[in-house]
């Protein structure tokens, strides 16, 4: 199968990874062979599988969070919350955290380059997995699916070009279902609609 990005009218589908890891993480998160931690891993690709079968491609995107934050530096006060529940964690929930982490990366470093995914593995330090596929979707002339539950990324639906699938309800959102759901705003003005919220 061809997994090399280009930029024929191919349909891809375009994995918020971080999204589908956590999501994971509360299904299968303590599964474990030879006593390793392999539940995330074993999730992802299960779920990579069900999405080829779903969709009928076997072209994906991988976008993967930066550990580092741009908008951070930017802003120091940005998902601040998220870092303070970290200070607040336990040990034993670090150890969690750290386990998840080591799984994410192996995924990006190890497994999914030994699938043959090398070439459709995308990050940018400093930026989050959102920004890497809003590049990916503005940039390539193909039909994207993403996967995510990021509403921000409603931005991106363009006609029958990008989709998002909604995984926990098994339903392909479309900018006609958008419009329909916000009184016919069209995607591209969601950002104002956000930054007013």
């Amino acid at each position: 199968p061809n997994r090399k990005m280009t930029s024929r009218m191919d349909k891809y589908l375009v994995l918020d990874v971080s999204y589908i890891c956590h999501r994971i993480q509360h299904i299968a998160g303590n599964l474990s062979f030879e006593g390793n931690r392999t539940g995330v891993i074993f999730g992802f690709l299960r779920d990579v599988l069900l999405l080829r079968e779903t969709h009928d491609t076997d072209n994906f995107v991988f976008c993967f969070d930066s550990r580092k934050s741009k908008r951070r530096e930017d802003q120091p006060h940005y998902k601040i919350h998220r870092q303070v529940a970290y200070d607040g964690m336990g040990k034993e929930d670090k150890e969690e955290a750290q386990v998840f982490r080591d799984q994410v990366s192996l995924l990006r470093t190890s497994v999914l380059p030994d699938l043959g995914y090398g070439a459709n593995i995308f990050g940018q330090i400093g930026y989050e997995a959102d920004d890497v596929i809003a590049s990916v979707c503005e940039n390539l002339d193909s039909e994207f699916i993403v996967v995510s539950a990021d509403k921000d990324l409603y931005q991106l639906l363009d006609g029958s070009r990008v989709t998002m699938w909604k995984q926990a309800k098994k339903v392909l959102y479309t900018e006609s279902a958008f419009r329909q759901d916000y009184c016919n705003l069209p995607p591209v003005r969601w950002s104002e609609v956000k930054a007013m919220a």
